[in-house]
Parts: C-alpha cells; sequence; structure tokens
C-alpha cells in the first residue's frame, strides 16, 4: 500500500468517527458531569481468574487483554478473561506483544492477521486494539521495524471501528524505531510506575516520545490489589475526553459503568 494510500484510508475512516463522535454527544449531553479519567485494567495469563463483576464494582471500567504473541501463541487465558469481563459490561480491548526481527519482512502481516484471528470469535472490543512494543527479539534496522510497525498498525486499525493503538515508552520509541513521525495520530498507551506502590499518588507521569502530544492510557503501577483479579495486575487511567471519542462508547455508558465508584480527575494526578 502506497503512502498516499494509506494516508487516505486513515482520513475516512477517521471522518467516519467524528460522525459517530458527534451522533454520541447529541444523545449524550452529560459528558461534562464526568470525572476527567477512569480506572481500566490489563491482565495476561500470569493474572489467573478474573471476576469481571468484582473488578468492576471496585472502580475498574475496562480490561484490556492480552490476546497474541508473535506468531502462532495463543495467551492460555484469552478466552476466559475476555468473557469474565465482557459479561460484567466492562469495556473490553486486547493486545498483541509484537516480535520483530524474527523472520522476514511479511512479518507484520502474519501476526496482525494472527492477532484478528484469535479475538475474531470472542466479544468485540469497545476499545482500540494495542500493539505492544518493547522489544526487538532479532537483526532489524530501525527503519525496517518503524516499517513493521506501521504495518501492523495500518492492518488493525483498517479492520477495527475503535481504531488501533500503540503500546510503549519514549525510550523504546528512540531505541527501536527511532520515532514516530507518520503514527502522531494513533493512540498511546504508555507506562510509567514511580514507586510502584499500587497507588496513582506514588506514580511518575510518563514521558511522551517525540511528537504525541499526549497519552490517552497511562499504566502507572504493576501491583494493583484487585478484588475480582486472582494475582496483583497492572492498573491504568485513560482520559475520559478520548473514550467518549470512540465508537459506541457514550457518556451515558461511562456514567452507567462507573456507578457510585470513586474515579480520578487531572487534578488527582502527581505533578
Amino acid at each position: 500500500m502506497g503512502d498516499l494510500e494509506r494516508q487516505i484510508r486513515r482520513l475516512r475512516k477517521r471522518v467516519r468517527r467524528l460522525e459517530a463522535l458527534h451522533e454520541q454527544h447529541d444523545d449524550n449531553p452529560s459528558a461534562n458531569d464526568l470525572p476527567d479519567l477512569v480506572y481500566l485494567l490489563d491482565v495476561n495469563h500470569y493474572q489467573g481468574k478474573i471476576d469481571g463483576s468484582e473488578a468492576l464494582a471496585a472502580g475498574n471500567v475496562g480490561c484490556i487483554v492480552k490476546a497474541t504473541e508473535g506468531q502462532d501463541w495463543q495467551q492460555p487465558a484469552l478466552v476466559e478473561q475476555a468473557n469474565a469481563a465482557a459479561s460484567a459490561g466492562m469495556l473490553l480491548g486486547f493486545y498483541h506483544y509484537a516480535t520483530l526481527g524474527v523472520g522476514g519482512a511479511d512479518d507484520a502481516e502474519r501476526e496482525a492477521d494472527d492477532f484478528l484471528a484469535a479475538i475474531a470469535d470472542l466479544p468485540p472490543a469497545d476499545l482500540p486494539l494495542w500493539l505492544d512494543l518493547e522489544e526487538i527479539k532479532g537483526e532489524i534496522s530501525k527503519a525496517d521495524a518503524k516499517a513493521w510497525v506501521t504495518t501492523w498498525l495500518d492492518i488493525v486499525d483498517e479492520a477495527h471501528p475503535g481504531g488501533a493503538g500503540l503500546y510503549t515508552s519514549a525510550r523504546k520509541v528512540r531505541d527501536i524505531i527511532g520515532d514516530v513521525s507518520g503514527l502522531e495520530n494513533y493512540a498511546y498507551w504508555l507506562p510509567r510506575y514511580g514507586s510502584n506502590d499500587g497507588t496513582l499518588e506514588g506514580s511518575s507521569l510518563p514521558d511522551l516520545p517525540a511528537g504525541v502530544d499526549g497519552w490517552q492510557i497511562w499504566q502507572y503501577t504493576s501491583k494493583h490489589d484487585d478484588p475480582g483479579v486472582e494475582k496483583h495486575t497492572d492498573r491504568n487511567v485513560a482520559r475520559v475526553d478520548w473514550l467518549t471519542s470512540l465508537p459506541g462508547i457514550t457518556a451515558g455508558k461511562l456514567a452507567a459503568l462507573i456507578g457510585d465508584t470513586s474515579q480520578p480527575n487531572f487534578a488527582d494526578l502527581p505533578r
């Protein structure tokens, strides 16, 4: 796919999302009554079983589940965890752990296709579908790594109404793909833990990759103890203004998920 064709397809999809956002705001005039941020969990098979109802009652409005890694590997608890979150009504998302440099130039297409196939029969994702970019598994240049990431994101973004996003950090962007030019319009999920004591207060805001205006999700701890999860897990905060821009996530839906639980505002973030 040429650069011009790719840009045209992205613009068309962005227009469709803006049209959906306009309809959502027409139907949900209470968006300004919501908190600035909401809590989300993300889980892998290490976390074991999850009880979506308990996790939701503890203030987690959504859950992002690891689906696949590399080629031909599916997370063994994927189906159970996804169904547990969805059956409780939590916002659902999925992510794929990238293995750049293992094989040939078509690896990105294969990993994207395998990922989409793994989640095809699961409850549909409300959140974007994420590429977890953390390391290089073999020999690959930064230019080729960036082309790999771009290909994966383009395929998944085109396939999913909620689009695609990148889980990474400023340092990993520099070390693996060099920069995010051409990728600025994707959603960004950034980790940074600070003291990693499980609290928002003990955390540190993430550095932004150059060219990225802000994060949509911040993973602030890997040591959250949650009544709905067997073992300690990652916890995140997501921007409500971004969530309500996604297809199908209205202010009314978020308000129902939040209920009477306590959620953070920008003023609660560490300085």
